[in-house]
């Protein structure tokens, strides 16, 4: 047998079993390994043929290995454009999208503005937890203290995804007006 016809049922069957492991058995088995050999071994059965037995015209060799390359690029091409469009495609690749519009928001455009934000600590942190902050639950982290749960906080900084808290102190408690007044104001009001 010619050659050249090897070359060429080798490159046509390995696309084929490569085109019926992709299309119609689910994975990767038999039939993409078989495929993906055969056109290995028919670009390197081109270069021995050419470069070492001779037995085909080093052109012929090349001619082959080019256009088995640019045939290869071009299917790549036509998948890439086509597959979308397919039952096989459309089971695949995922067409809907996550808008802003819709009320998708990423995490981090909620977390900076939080900086400088109190809250009240959902869990010990130790010195992760959870935390309310303006009323979402979020993923903080103390600077190494141990914070006790049902505990009010501040945001000291917001760095990506992690938020830094510290424990808010008794005289920042009661200057940001989220606690109860003096037990003293209370007791004068009280009039019997």
């Amino acid at each position: 047998m010619d050659p050249w016809a090897i070359l060429f049922l080798l490159l046509v069957g390995g696309l084929l079993l490569l085109l019926v492991e992709f299309l119609l058995v689910p994975g990767f088995g038999l039939a993409g390994v078989v495929g993906l050999s055969a056109i290995v071994f028919s670009i390197g059965y081109a270069i021995f043929a050419a470069f070492i037995a001779q037995s085909i015209a080093v052109n012929t060799a090349m001619t082959f290995i080019f256009s088995s390359i640019i045939v290869s690029a071009g299917l790549v091409v036509m998948a890439i454009k086509y597959l979308p469009k397919t039952a096989l495609g459309r089971r695949l690749i995922l067409e809907s999208s996550f808008k802003s519009e819709a009320g998708y928001v990423g995490s981090n455009e909620n977390l900076e503005q939080m900086a400088g934000a109190t809250g009240k600590t959902i869990t010990l942190l130790r010195p992760a937890g959870m935390a309310e902050i303006k009323g979402y639950r979020v993923d903080v982290v103390s600077e190494g203290e141990f914070i006790p749960s049902d505990t009010e906080i501040k945001v000291i900084k917001v760095e990506g995804n992690r938020v830094v808290v510290v424990r808010m102190e008794e005289k920042e408690h009661d200057q940001m007006g989220n606690s109860v007044s003096d037990s003293s104001d209370n007791e004068g009001e009280k009039v019997a």
